[in-house]
């Protein structure tokens, strides 16, 4: 027999759906249909591993990713499927995340109008077998969007959080989709996609930095000046000499003033603006 990639399944998360026995109900359909393509680990194992995650991280550092990451570790797993089931109003925004070792993330979405219990089984059962071990499959009127991006960045489609790069998504083809991505530090990116049914597209994006202007002057004037241990130079390489505006990547950074017959002034600098 064929082995099995070992996965967990996260307890799903339900908004306006209160009902135990239809959470009951999608919950074991869930595991069953996981089941046939996952070894998939039993609650109690995963309950174990969040609590022994939660002694294992420090208080500051206990974030939801960092506490999952660390129970995939703990249960040795390939893959984490994250669910959630929206009442919306309108139908069931069914969510399915799928998160591999290597931390590539694959996401579909689907709203089940006019949703029922049979419905939403329904529903699911299409989306988790386009999620099965090996080359995901592209359902019908759908196309496959891989987003990657330098650094690692927040996604959001449509003005909707996605998860972070890289990313597997599931979109509607024929359908203008806007992209943002947004990390700290860096200026967000965006772009509009319309893909045809069955394409599979890859975006890698990569970020600038985002800058911030400082005057930076002596007394006297004319010294050299040194950012990070590296002396600042124009555009025809000649040494910038205070006063000076320069324009600095956000962060830190290590400031050094020199001229000669004068002691060496150093500052620490914070751009944030």
């Amino acid at each position: 027999a064929q082995i099995k990639p070992t996965a967990m399944l996260l307890p799903i998360y339900f908004v306006d759906l209160d009902k135990k026995s239809l959470q009951g109900s999608l919950n074991n359909f869930v595991k069953t249909e996981l089941s046939n393509y996952y070894d998939l680990k039993s609650e109690k194992e995963v309950e174990q591993a969040r609590d022994a995650a939660v002694d294992q991280i420090s208080s500051e550092n206990c974030t939801e990713e960092a506490c999952v990451k660390v129970m995939g570790e703990l249960l040795d797993v390939e893959y984490t499927f994250s669910l959630e089931i929206i009442d919306t109003g309108e139908g069931w925004d069914l969510s399915v995340v799928r998160q591999d070792i290597d931390s590539v993330t694959s996401r579909r979405n689907e709203l089940c109008n006019e949703c029922s219990l049979s419905k939403a089984r329904k529903s699911l059962a299409g989306i988790l077998t386009a999620l099965r071990p090996g080359e995901m499959l592209i359902q019908r009127g759908k196309a496959s969007l891989r987003l990657e991006s330098t650094p690692r960045s927040q996604v959001f489609l449509d003005g909707r959080e996605q998860g972070k790069t890289p990313l597997d998504l599931s979109v509607n083809a024929r359908v203008p989709l806007e992209i943002f991505m947004v990390a700290e530090g860096y200026n967000d990116f965006a772009e509009e996609f319309t893909l045809k049914p069955g394409e599979k597209r890859k975006k890698h994006a990569k970020l600038t930095r985002k800058r911030g202007n400082i005057r930076i002057t002596s007394n006297p004037p004319k010294a050299s000046i040194y950012v990070d241990g590296i002396l600042e130079m124009d555009d025809q390489d000649k040494a910038i000499l205070t006063p000076a505006d320069l324009r600095l990547v956000y962060g830190q950074h290590e400031l050094k003033l020199e001229l000669e017959k004068y002691e060496v002034a150093t500052e620490t600098l914070r751009i944030n603006k």
